[in-house]
């Protein structure tokens, strides 16, 4: 038995190790993933108000801040009994936006980007530069922090929500600045899909999906679960789904989240691409049919779907700021809550984020679960690597931990939000008799 170890997976969020045990045959025997990172929100939260938790965990992660804050505004909305207007959830649904293009341009661009180019890999920047992004690339992170600033309040964990409403107005000249600047993110976003598809549509399938592929449904009420080999989608209301999942711990301080009768499923962008409607807008729409005539899901192209979702978010900003209020006036709801829990869903650009609270008649917090895309993805990853192992290169080392890094990548890990936030068994946690009494059906 001999022991490969893995000390930091490179370009991802967040530190992430792991250690590979084989056999004699160069079989698989085990493989461990450890980090030192420890967030212990899920024990913060508890005797705080509900009101600043929209505000406390954002801080889980410096690049999720924003979908954090938009979920958990929705679980403090649940419990209080609030309906925003119609204006400011067009304002949410800009900021989100902008967000999943800054996260989604970084990841394609600074992490994934290399993996299109054979072993070994150029680093990042070297690579950017002989794509001729570099430029548009620096242009457009300083165009997307502005546009955050003009929506959320400031460029970097922008965090513009109040539960009922938002906290920061927008003039007509900031709503015409974004779209002059979304204008530049729109051609950054065009040239980044032109890029994958060239590099990535030719390649081989290499990994194909064998699990549920699981999305947030359009209108947010429900959640969306698609069987391998199903055409139409299973539905099931968001606090069943949420009711359903049961947590276990993966290597230290992992959450891994299972959805019993199926076990493991993929959340992002290519399990949203098989579960969303085709969009309106011209160029995200000719993307999608692209697309829809390569075959089935693969994770080996799993990038190309997120450089879709770059371009389908870039053209429904487009579309979506000349609706945003002009100086929406400011409302602040009462802080009573009408029932004593909240649970709050986000697509985030790594997938499908659910927050939930439960709280007494005073609004103090009692407890706090927090589930993320990739403690959702964590036990695809961890089935997947078996089932793959014999088709990577085993007698070169070097050559091994360079694939397994780039199916790792494929999901754009998250390590600061997959960490086991708290060590706190509820009734939810996993157990031989309890896994096997729970099932969605």
């Amino acid at each position: 038995m001999r022991k490969i170890r893995l000390e930091t997976v490179s370009r991802i969020e967040g530190a992430l190790s792991l250690e590979i045990k084989v056999d004699s045959r160069d079989n698989l025997a085990g493989i461990s993933w450890k980090t030192d990172l420890f967030r212990a929100f899920e024990s913060l939260g508890v005797g705080r108000p509900l009101e600043e938790m929209p505000f406390l965990t954002a801080r889980i992660c410096g690049i999720c801040a924003e979908a954090h804050h938009l979920a958990s505004l929705q679980a403090a909305e649940e419990g209080l009994g609030i309906s925003p207007p119609e204006g400011i959830r067009k304002i949410r649904e800009a900021f989100g936006l902008i967000s999943w293009l800054r996260d989604h341009l970084t990841v394609l661009l600074l992490f994934s980007g290399p993996d299109l180019e054979s072993f070994p890999s150029p680093d990042s920047l070297s690579w950017l530069e002989k794509t001729g992004l570099w430029d548009l690339f620096l242009e457009n992170r300083k165009h997307l922090r502005r546009m955050l600033e003009i929506v959320g309040g400031r460029g970097h964990l922008a965090l513009g929500g109040i539960p009922g409403g938002w906290g920061k107005k927008i003039s007509s000249e900031e709503r015409k600045e974004l779209g002059e600047r979304n204008e530049r993110v729109l051609l950054l976003a065009r040239k980044t899909w032109e890029l994958y598809w060239e590099k990535t549509v030719s390649q081989p399938f290499l990994w194909p999906v064998q699990s549920p592929l699981v999305a947030l449904s359009p209108e947010g009420s429900e959640v969306l679960v698609l069987p391998p080999g199903k055409n139409k989608p299973l539905r099931f209301p968001l606090s069943r789904f949420y009711e359903t999942l049961v947590e276990s711990e993966e290597g230290s301080f992992l959450k891994r989240i299972n959805l019993p009768p199926f076990g493991a499923y993929l959340v992002g962008p290519l399990a949203r691409f098989y579960l969303f409607p085709s969009p309106d807008f011209p160029l995200s729409r000719e993307a999608h049919q692209a697309l829809k005539n390569i075959g089935e899901p693969d994770l080996s192209r799993a990038s190309l779907f997120r450089a879709y979702e770059v371009l389908w978010a870039a053209e429904r900003l487009k579309h979506l700021l000349p609706e945003l209020p002009i100086n929406h006036s400011l409302s602040f709801a009462p802080l009573k809550p009408v029932r004593k829990q909240g649970l709050g869903a986000f697509e985030a650009p790594r997938g499908l984020l659910l927050h939930h609270y439960t709280f007494d008649l005073d609004a103090v917090i009692k407890t706090v679960k927090i589930i993320t895309p990739t403690a959702q993805n964590l036990g695809v990853i961890s089935d997947c690597v078996p089932r793959f192992w014999p088709y990577w290169p085993l007698t070169e080392e070097k050559n091994l931990l360079f694939e397994i890094q780039r199916f790792i990548r494929t999901f754009d890990p998250c390590v600061p939000c997959m960490v086991h936030l708290l060590r706190n068994r509820s009734p939810r946690d996993s157990s031989p008799e309890k896994e096997g009494q729970r099932k969605i059906f």
